[in-house]
């Protein structure tokens, strides 16, 4: 589980693909994870800006991908990593 270290502690949590369904991640219990809803959120956007950065060539900012947590760029890590 992932990102579940809030206070108050949220009430509802999400499932997250680590590895996209739109990149044909598999729709399988390990390539699921549990992600409150902020941190879901935040994992998809920073995921949207790493691969534009991929598919144009250039290395993501560090002061944009700062402002993420840690388990959220860890989770943006591991999908990255599928397109190599």
């Amino acid at each position: 589980m992932w990102h579940l270290a809030h206070t108050p502690i949220p009430k509802l949590n999400h499932r997250h693909h680590i590895i996209p369904l739109s990149w044909e991640g598999p729709d399988t219990d390990s390539n699921e994870t549990t992600i409150c809803p902020t941190g879901h959120a935040n994992a998809h956007k920073l995921l949207d800006y790493l691969l534009s950065c991929h598919k144009r060539g250039v290395d993501p900012e560090w002061f944009v991908t700062r402002t993420y947590g840690p388990a959220e760029r860890e989770l943006c890590r591991l999908a990255m990593e599928s397109l190599s």
